[in-house]
């Protein structure tokens, strides 16, 4: 049974929060339940409280719940109702409903659950098949790159192309495997600020990674191709069955379906695309940097 402590603290009414684009915020309502722990999971988001009460629907509600869980809940397009059962899992579907509200309001952005590092100024998006982020935007970034997202960029669907950092911070599975490389495990030791279930969440300085609504032009798209046995090997191609693999990474319920295939397609005629055959992400992510920098990194992953 609820204590009355507790049941007064739920019957307490929650603030409401401007979170986000300082120029077109969402209304989040009771945010400050997990507010101490979005910044594990997104930054850059602007966030000003609202006031206690609010003539406008909220966008997004946090609910904390009796059992000491949360609802959140998310209203339009982008809108989903999920329920955690501590307020590290809450804060992490905050940020999730947030990316998705922010893509969605939008006609001209798509989501793509892919992982992107800027090379050299361009993008070099990672298509990984799996959706759960293959660690080479990571890789790239202990190699001297600039990290964008690891898990999910927006794209700009207008001409010319452009992705759209979401802030989402990186995170990476743990243990790590014995073949990353001992920089590769320097790197993630060094910058890990939390572990939780099996993950290290990263917080990179400002130099070494982009921050939410920053855009970069996308310079290639890399369909990986991971095998047991395998020196890395880069394959321009011009195969148009890869549309298959792209189109599960798409997250657009705001769009037609096929206006999204038109989208898409565009965007993998417009932009060179490769097959990238590697065993290890650490070699995978050298020949990354060398074929799309101008200046090969000075890092090596053979230390």
């Amino acid at each position: 049974m609820i204590s009355e402590r507790a049941a007064a603290e739920l019957d307490e009414a929650p603030a409401f929060w401007f979170v986000g684009p300082v120029e077109a915020p969402f209304l989040v309502e009771n945010v400050e339940a997990v507010l101490p722990l979005l910044p594990y999971f997104v930054t850059g988001w602007d966030i000003q409280w609202s006031g206690a009460t609010s003539n406008l629907p909220a966008d997004i509600r946090v609910i904390e719940l009796a059992d000491g869980g949360f609802r959140v809940n998310s209203a339009g397009l982008g809108g989903t109702e999920s329920v955690f059962k501590n307020s590290y899992d809450a804060a992490k579907g905050l940020a999730a409903a947030l990316i998705n509200q922010y893509v969605a309001r939008d006609p001209t952005k798509i989501g793509l659950k892919t992982g992107a590092a800027l090379v050299d100024g361009g993008l070099v998006v990672i298509i990984d098949d799996s959706l759960v982020g293959s660690g080479l935007p990571l890789h790239l970034t202990a190699l001297g790159n600039k990290f964008f997202g690891d898990v999910q960029i927006a794209v700009k669907i207008e001409q010319p192309f452009r992705g759209i950092c979401l802030g989402l911070t990186p995170e990476v599975r743990l243990p790590l495997p014995e073949e990353c490389g001992i920089l590769y495990r320097e790197f993630v030791e060094g910058y890990t600020c939390m572990e939780r279930d099996g993950r290290a969440y990263l917080k990179l300085w400002d130099r070494e990674a982009s921050v939410f609504g920053e855009t970069a032009p996308i310079q290639a798209l890399v369909f990986l191709d991971r095998r047991k046995r395998a020196a890395a090997r880069l394959c321009l191609t011009d195969d148009a069955g890869l549309m298959k693999r792209l189109l599960p990474t798409a997250l657009a319920p705001h769009i037609p379906y096929c206006n999204l295939i038109s989208a898409l397609k565009r965007l993998f005629d417009e932009t060179e695309a490769y097959h990238l055959h590697y065993s290890n992400s650490r070699d995978a992510a050298t020949l990354l940097s060398r074929r799309f920098g101008k200046k090969i990194a000075t890092h090596s992953f053979d230390q």
